[in-house]
């Protein structure tokens, strides 16, 4: 069985700022751009004999859009952009930021210059959501919930609250796919993330952490709430999946757990991952198709366990 448990273990004021005085030779003016005040060179020459600190462009674009040049096309850009601001002002009768005034240049008036294209609120709620989620199971996926379990302990630590971990991990997995072949054991996969979904609150956290293995957080949970929890899903695997009609009676599959309460078996997030994992190692050596809790560190610490 593979252990993937024991393995873990740019400025909005921008818009406002004023134009910046340009070093750089005039460029080509677009039809739809007005032309550079008559000045705007002898200005940038007299900051320059007066001292002014260099400008480096390119570290403000990959800033305000993430477009990454080199510095002597980004000067270009930015003089490009700079006036379209200074025009845009004088269309509307009000200020415009630079963020506008680059984003509208950038699709309106020089399209396709550097790719840059809109995404619909749709395409990206989707992109976010599949950047936390697992495709198979829809659960969130190793990174978050690494992310998040170390949010929620700090919080409890913060408040007091107890909090709970559970780790799960289905029994004979290996067997079962050289049985049934990958494609069943996607679905088993599949099954077992919704059962434990179906049987958690909103508040709960769960992911398909590597393989076979699964994680839950259980915020504000202590140890025999946390038990009933795992419990009902290791009971509702051994149901559900078994016999169903998709499988027929052929596949024996169910899970062991190892659970982890803080602040009984430990206060960090090392100390509860180690615990849970430990425990859930004594459910797969006992028998499997069950669900197991460490000893507390009160009674390690009377019997002279370290």
């Amino acid at each position: 069985m593979e252990r993937n448990f024991r393995e873990s273990f740019g400025s909005d004021a921008a818009d406002e700022a004023p134009d910046v005085p340009l070093h750089a030779p005039a460029v080509a003016r677009h039809p739809a751009l007005p032309a550079a005040s008559p000045d705007a060179a002898s200005q940038a020459e007299l900051g320059a004999k007066r001292g002014h600190r260099q400008v480096a462009f390119a570290p403000r674009l990959r800033d305000l859009a993430r477009i990454e040049v080199d510095e002597s096309e980004a000067k270009s850009l930015w003089t490009e952009v700079s006036r379209h601001a200074r025009s845009l002002r004088g269309r509307l009768g009000r200020e415009v930021g630079l963020r506008v005034a680059l984003l509208d240049h950038l699709l309106n008036v020089a399209p396709g210059r550097f790719g840059v294209s809109l995404i619909g609120d749709g395409a990206l709620h989707a992109l976010e959501r599949d950047a936390i989620t697992d495709g198979l199971t829809g659960l969130y996926n190793r990174t978050f919930f690494e992310n998040a379990f170390h949010r929620e302990v700090q919080r409890s630590r913060r408040y007091g609250d107890p909090c709970s971990l559970l780790l799960l991990d289905v029994d004979q997995f290996k067997q079962v796919n050289d049985r049934l072949g990958h494609r069943a054991g996607d679905v088993i996969l599949q099954a077992i993330g919704a059962l434990v979904r179906a049987h958690l609150r909103s508040v709960d956290i769960a992911a398909r952490y590597g393989g076979d293995e699964f994680a839950v957080i259980l915020p504000e949970t202590g140890r025999h709430a946390a038990t009933v929890v795992a419990e009902r899903i290791r009971d509702a695997v051994a149901r559900r999946i078994n016999g169903s009609s998709t499988f027929g009676a052929e596949p024996v599959v169910t899970v062991s757990g190892g659970l982890a309460t803080m602040p009984a078996d430990g206060s960090s997030v090392e100390s509860l991952f180690g615990r849970a994992d430990a425990a859930l190692y004594d459910a797969k050596s006992n028998g499997e198709n069950l669900i197991a809790s460490p000893p507390s560190l009160d009674r390690d610490r009377h019997h002279g366990v370290a």
